[in-house]
């Protein structure tokens, strides 16, 4: 069984053509010439080239308009809580100085006096 196995092996190698060196060559050697593209291949090959070109452009440019959005809207989001930050400092602040103690003690120092208040009895308010 062996020494029939060798022997094909040996059949096969010996019989086998050898293997042309390049797809032209063996184009050539059977009497087959290459075939040319036609105008209409070219064109809409040349087409496909072109359309996948701009869809390529069009995604990067999308994707580059999106990215500067991004950081325009995280600038924008730093800018409000800064200003939040500085509202709620200013209402701290607006609180603090119109408190009614603070206003009395500030015109006494400036030399104004205090005088006794109007006082409204209800009920005769109109009369």
């Amino acid at each position: 069984m062996q020494a029939l196995k060798r022997a094909v092996a040996e059949d096969v190698r010996v019989h086998r053509p050898a293997a042309p060196a390049s797809r032209g060559e063996a184009q050539r050697r059977a009497g087959v010439q290459a075939r040319r593209w036609t105008r209409w291949e070219r064109i809409s090959t040349l087409a496909c080239i072109a359309l996948s070109a701009g869809v390529v452009w069009f995604v990067a440019s999308t994707g580059a308009t999106i990215h500067q959005m991004s950081n325009q809207i995280d600038r924008l989001q730093s800018q409000i809580q800064r200003a939040t930050a500085e509202n709620a400092s200013l209402a701290a602040q607006v609180d603090t100085l119109s408190k009614p103690d603070r206003i009395l003690s500030t015109a006494e120092k400036a030399g104004a006096r205090y005088a006794n208040p109007v006082e409204i009895v209800p009920g005769t308010a109109g009369h």
